[in-house]
């Protein structure tokens, strides 16, 4: 597909796009955005923060790949300024985070074989849509 390029995943070399996300603290899917896999989180992330005044000034809260100021991360051990994390909070946020991607995957949107990025994209939005209308 166009645009598709190598990057680095959790789970090794990742060929194709990743899907980034807004989720709020009550699991509702709020923006995505599926970018090539060579894109750095905070390269995407610039993308996000365009739309923070839609959601009003929204903290983001993501994972290591995310470890920048002005973001909230989980330190590493040897971390020697403040992320922002809290251990009363965010864990839970973060477990909320984890429980709505690890939805998604069982939606099929991980390792999906299409021939357009739009098909693609559908997908995902089917995905997305199907998410937020089946949450509590």
């Amino acid at each position: 597909m166009p645009g598709a390029r190598w990057g680095y995943g959790t789970q090794g070399d990742v060929y194709g796009y990743e899907l980034h996300a807004w989720v709020t603290s009550s699991g509702a899917i709020v923006q995505d955005l599926v970018r090539p896999a060579n894109l750095h989180d905070t390269t995407v992330s610039d993308e996000f923060n365009r739309r923070w005044p839609d959601f009003g000034g929204p903290r983001i809260i993501g994972d290591k790949g995310y470890g920048c100021l002005g973001y909230v991360f989980p330190p590493n051990s040897n971390t020697r300024y403040d992320t922002g994390w809290r251990l009363g909070r965010h864990p839970r946020l973060r477990k909320r985070i984890a429980t709505v991607f690890s939805g998604l995957v069982e939606a099929q949107i991980r390792s999906v074989q299409t021939k357009t990025v739009r098909s693609l994209r559908l997908r995902v939005v089917l995905a997305v849509l199907t998410h937020n209308l089946a949450r509590p």
